[in-house]
């Protein structure tokens, strides 16, 4: 469904991704772990339109979206829900919701939709009134995911979902993306809590210093000596 070739991204010139190559099936969840710094942020800006690759290819069922705008990615289908969430402070919640849907014009599936997220996050219905910038850090997570979906998207990158949350509002996120996932969306997973992503992962990659060094099953490598040993804190 998602598949990168050889994808090389540069800040300042300084090249962060050296021909990264991965494949995301439909259906799947897959996650991207790795310490800070490794590039799994700057894959998923890649594929959102965020950042410019140097080299390589995206493709999305078959067409290739590298080079495409952000919005013209959001359009194929895939949305992201970025690391720190960035909601718009100063908009209420109903309204960021909304902005989320920026490129739809069925009314009725946008109506349908936000339904569906308030129905999915009760507290956000409860406070769709409310500035964004006012809610805790785990409701503005929620609404960051929910304002992702109001783009209908068949694929949602999620990055650092869980960071700076409770221990409660962490099992919460998990939950979530195993309810996403079993309702047909597909999930590419960037997390810092690296045994967290492989318990919900189908299917994960290790990215060390812009490039693949691991791959297999999350089971696979939750279960990983030299993963454990690295990413787990366990010898």
């Amino acid at each position: 469904m998602l598949e990168i070739k050889n994808l090389k991204v540069s800040y300042d010139k300084v090249e962060v991704l050296h021909g990264l190559s991965l494949n995301v099936n439909e259906g799947e969840v897959v996650a991207l772990v790795g310490a800070n710094g490794a590039g799994k942020s700057t894959t998923l800006r890649a594929v959102s339109g965020l950042v410019r690759a140097d080299a390589g290819t995206i493709t999305l069922d078959g067409r290739r979206i590298d080079g495409a705008s952000a919005v013209d990615v959001t359009r194929a289908g895939i949305a992201h829900v970025p690391e720190g969430r960035r909601v718009f402070a100063e908009m209420s919640v109903k309204e960021n919701l909304l902005v989320g849907a920026f490129q739809r014009s069925d009314k009725d599936g946008i109506a349908r939709d936000l339904a569906s997220v308030f129905e999915r996050f009760p507290r956000l219905e409860e406070r769709q009134i409310q500035m964004s910038g006012t809610l805790s850090g785990g409701e503005q997570q929620m609404l960051a995911i929910g304002r992702a979906l109001m783009s209908d998207p068949s694929v949602v990158l999620m990055d650092e979902p869980t960071l700076g949350l409770a221990p409660l509002m962490c099992r919460q996120i998990v939950k979530i993306v195993r309810e996403l996932n079993s309702q047909g969306k597909t999930i590419v997973l960037v997390e810092q809590n690296a045994r967290m992503a492989l318990s919900v992962a189908d299917r994960a990659y290790v990215i060390e210093k812009g490039e693949i060094s691991v791959t297999g099953t999350g089971q696979e490598l939750l279960h990983n000596p030299d993963i454990k040993k690295a990413y787990l804190g366990i010898a």
